[in-house]
């Protein structure tokens, strides 16, 4: 089994942050990106940085016009994210809204192929492996993984993306695993302007994998990466809520 960034982020930042300490799964409400009323990252949204690569994405709080503060992403040949560890099931809080002003996509930027796995701006929704719902050949694979990582990675994974070469409303497989759907939200058309996206994440998960999830939500994260392409991503994030209705 191979596995995209998305799976490798969330098998290793789900296990321990980058200084090394155990992050737990929260039940309940996805905190905010920024801290209420101080400019800083919410605590909640912890960094995680790729070990083996030089190149991160850098995060960092800063005004936007009409007042709002917002985190911008910026990445310049490498990848990082901010992550969000939960434990919820999408049928209690399946609406999934945020905004985000894509600055800047990778050149080369392509959704089809694993040299093009870069996005400007892109939001993942994880949802948790259980072992009693999947086959014995799939449970022997996350073993596998589990005695590497000392936990088991997520079953599968939503990425909402901004891919300039697909229309809105695509939805294809990760070019290196179908346990990864990718779906496009902004075509990048018009850069450099604030967007508004809500998702139901029950439903989106049902017409791309063809069924209900069997477990719940284990994390949901903001990430800008160039690495594959060699390019510059860049964008702001603003809010970010994951509700019941």
């Amino acid at each position: 089994m191979r596995f995209t960034k998305a799976f490798r982020f969330f098998c290793v930042a789900l296990i321990s942050s980058a200084a090394g300490g155990v992050l737990a799964q929260v039940d309940g409400v996805l905190q905010p990106l920024i801290s209420s009323g101080e400019n800083r990252i919410n605590a909640a949204w912890q960094p995680f940085a790729f070990a083996k690569m030089e190149n991160k994405t850098t995060f960092d709080v800063r005004a936007a016009e009409g007042g709002r503060t917002v985190v911008r992403a910026s990445a310049a040949g490498g990848a990082s994210a901010l992550m969000h560890p939960l434990n919820v099931q999408a049928k209690d809080a399946p609406m999934l809204r945020w905004t985000w002003n894509l600055l800047k996509s990778p050149v080369g930027s392509d959704a089809t192929v694993k040299a093009g796995d870069d996005y400007g701006a892109r939001v993942y929704v994880a949802f948790a492996y259980d072992p009693s719902k999947v086959s014995a050949f799939l449970r022997v694979q996350y073993g596998l993984i589990k005695a590497i990582y000392g936990q088991y990675p997520p079953f599968a994974a939503l990425a909402y993306i901004a891919e300039p070469n697909l229309p809105e409303g695509t939805i294809i497989d990760s070019p290196y695993t179908s346990r990864v759907k990718m779906i496009v939200v902004d075509s990048a058309k018009l850069p450099n302007q604030w967007r508004t996206f809500e998702r139901n994440v029950l439903a989106d998960y049902v017409k791309a994998f063809g069924a209900p999830p069997v477990s719940a939500i284990s994390g949901v994260a903001v990430m800008s990466d160039a690495d594959n392409t060699g390019g510059v991503a860049e964008a702001l994030y603003g809010s970010i809520r994951l509700t019941a209705q």
